[in-house]
Order: C-alpha cells, then sequence, then structure tokens
C-alpha cells in the first residue's frame, strides 16, 4: 500500500543551514537523519522519503501503545482497498507481539464485510461493531449542549431540526450552526437568545450552497451522460427512493414503487444497480442498512433528488408533513428555478409538462 509519496521542497534563499526532520518523523523512520543544504538561489528538489511498510508502521506504533484509525473507509478507491487490507492482515500478525497494535476501520454499513471481501484471510481477522443512528433524544441532546453553552433558546426550531437530521448527527450540528450564523451568533450571549422559523430559511440556503458542487457531482455521476438501454436502471432507482419515505425502503418496496411507472422493469436488474448507486463511480448517493432498507447516504441528498426527479404532485404524497422538509425543498427547487443552478440543470417542457433534469456537467 501506498503510504507516502515524493514531496517537493522548496529550498528558499538564505546562507548556509541545515534543516532537520522533526524527532517525531525521525523515530517513525528509524532511518532519517538527513538534512538540506540551502545556497543562495531558490532551488526546487523532490524529495522521496523513506519506505514506510505496513510492518514498519506496525511496530512504531505497538512500540508507543497506540491503534491505527482509519476514516471513512467507504470512501476509499478500489484499488486501494485490497492492499489496504493486506496492510491489516500485517497488524494482526504483529498483534503477536504487539498485544495494542490494531486498526480501527470507520465507515458506512458493511465495511466489515467489504475488508473480508477484498482478502479473504481476513475473516476470522476482523470484528464488526455497528454503529446505528442517532435516535431523536440523542439528537435533541447535542441541541440541549449547544443551547446552554451558547445561551440561545432552540426550542421552536429543534424539533424540525430533528426531524430532519434522519439520525446523522453531522447534519444536526451544521443545521443548528447555520441557524446560529444566520444570527450572528459566533459565541456565548449574554442574554437568552430565542431562534425561531424564521431563522430557518437563511440557514438552509447556506446548507444548500455549501453542499452544492458535492450534490451536483456525484448526482452528475449517477445520472449524466451515458448509454441507456431499455431502462434508465439509476433514474429509476433513484426516483423510487425519492418518492418513498426518508428512512428508506427494502428492495421489495422499491421495485414495486417503480412498477408504478414501469410494469415491465424486471427484478433481476434491481440490486446489482442498487449496490452500484453505492460506489464512487455512481456517486456513492445511497447505502444498504442493517435493517435491510436501503436510503440515501444523507437527508440532503433525498431532498435534491426530489426537487429534481419528483413532480410536485408526487412530493407532497411522498413527503411528511415535516416544516423543515418542505422549506428545504423549496430552497432547492427555488434555486433551480430561479436559474441560480443552471450549470447544473435544465429545465425541459415535454408535452407541456414542465420536466427537470441534470445537465451533464
Amino acid at each position: 500500500m501506498r503510504l507516502l509519496s515524493s514531496i517537493l521542497i522548496t529550498l528558499k534563499k538564505s546562507t548556509q543551514e541545515r534543516v532537520a526532520q522533526s524527532p517525531t518523523i525521525r523515530a517513525a523512520f528509524l532511518q532519517i537523519n538527513s538534512s538540506l543544504s540551502k545556497s543562495s538561489t531558490q532551488v526546487e528538489r523532490a524529495v522521496v522519503p523513506p519506505q514506510l511498510t505496513a510492518q514498519t508502521l506496525a511496530q512504531f506504533l505497538g512500540e508507543q501503545g497506540m491503534c491505527w484509525i482509519i476514516e471513512d473507509f467507504h470512501k476509499m478507491d478500489a484499488t486501494e482497498k485490497l492492499p489496504f487490507a493486506q496492510s491489516m492482515k500485517v497488524f494482526c500478525d504483529m498483534s503477536a507481539q504487539y498485544p495494542d497494535v490494531k486498526t480501527v476501520t470507520i465507515g458506512a454499513t458493511d465495511t466489515a464485510r467489504q475488508v473480508v471481501e477484498y482478502d479473504p484471510e481476513m475473516s476470522k481477522r476482523v470484528s464488526e461493531i455497528h454503529v446505528p443512528l442517532m435516535t431523536p433524544d440523542e439528537l435533541t441532546d447535542i441541541l440541549i449542549n449547544g443551547q446552554r453553552l451558547l445561551n440561545i433558546d432552540l426550542t421552536k426550531v429543534g424539533r424540525d431540526i430533528v426531524e430532519y437530521s434522519a439520525g446523522m448527527p453531522s447534519v444536526c450540528h451544521q443545521i443548528a450552526l447555520n441557524t446560529c450564523l444566520a444570527r450572528d451568533i459566533l459565541e456565548s450571549q449574554r442574554q437568552v437568545v430565542k431562534l425561531d422559523r424564521d431563522d430557518l430559511k437563511p440557514a438552509l440556503s447556506r446548507y444548500a450552497d455549501e453542499s452544492s458542487d458535492t450534490l451536483k457531482a456525484n448526482f452528475a455521476r449517477a445520472l449524466g451522460a451515458r448509454a441507456v438501454r431499455k431502462y434508465d436502471n439509476y433514474r429509476l432507482i433513484l426516483t423510487a427512493l425519492a418518492g418513498g419515505p426518508l428512512p428508506g425502503m427494502t428492495p421489495e418496496e422499491i421495485l414495486s414503487k417503480i412498477h408504478e411507472t414501469t410494469p415491465s422493469y424486471p427484478k433481476k436488474s434491481l440490486r446489482p444497480y442498487l449496490k452500484e448507486l453505492g460506489t464512487s463511480e455512481r456517486g456513492r448517493l445511497i447505502h444498504g442498512s442493517i435493517d435491510g432498507k436501503w436510503r440515501f447516504v444523507e437527508s440532503i441528498y433525498y431532498t435534491f433528488a426530489q426537487a429534481v426527479l419528483i413532480s410536485p404532485e408526487d412530493r407532497k404524497l411522498a413527503r411528511g408533513s415535516g416544516f423543515l422538509d418542505a422549506l428545504f425543498l423549496d430552497v432547492l427547487t427555488s434555486k433551480i428555478d430561479k436559474g441560480e443552478d443552471r450549470s447544473a440543470f435544465i429545465i425541459r417542457t415535454k408535452e407541456g409538462e414542465v420536466v427537470r433534469e441534470l445537465k451533464i456537467l
């Protein structure tokens, strides 16, 4: 596995001087004790660091009594997963000498299965710990702690934020933060400041703007230019999920939803394309959950899909009555209709009906 790459170092104009590596790096690589001489002119030189193997890293961490934590394993490119799994195997072998050395890999559903899939020898060396989505009460605790520390009152908007977060603490944090920023609350207040629903629209608009590039790029991967066979599988699946509940749907429920508009769609086509929509090549828009349901990776993806794939009439049937849900959808569709997202969308008229389609980026 490629753990380090070449580094380009600029040697600036100065008198004779030695630049040594830090003690931490020297200890990590054991052999680093080199320096670079600076001349009177500026020079750029490619410096290749010493080779850091998985075994060397395991020894270093083992000596320190540390473990290796890897975040967002589900975002790792497929080409890197096999060498990574092999590195994990080395860590397992080194645990006989260093009992504390281990890897903690954090990712989306089925992370452990993915590791085993890329290296069968890991099948008995991986323990999977399922981390469920947060409950409404847990999300509410986030808001309670935040409002106590900032001396603000989120009572009027707390329930809306929790409902839309759909178990995702990151979403809860971000919308609550944006609500504070909309009122220029940057530090603890001397007197209690009450936030209400009027503060939510600018907060959501900011959230949509911050997520816009990622949303457009990921949806473009799924729905962009490609040869469409008999069925536009990705669009059919995403439209079905956008027309269902936010917590997601089972494959059987998704198929039933697709059959409402495309009765001939074959059952055997569904699961392969569901899995593809969970890969980086197709934007990683959805994922399977331990409860057997497939859902969008974040609630904003669900709302975004509704804005571009579902008609207003169908949205009313699919959507709950949540105030923040409806408001966020209004923010997104307003940006599209006003032309603010012309780089990502086009509006086409087909048989008198307005149809929104993703433009190829």
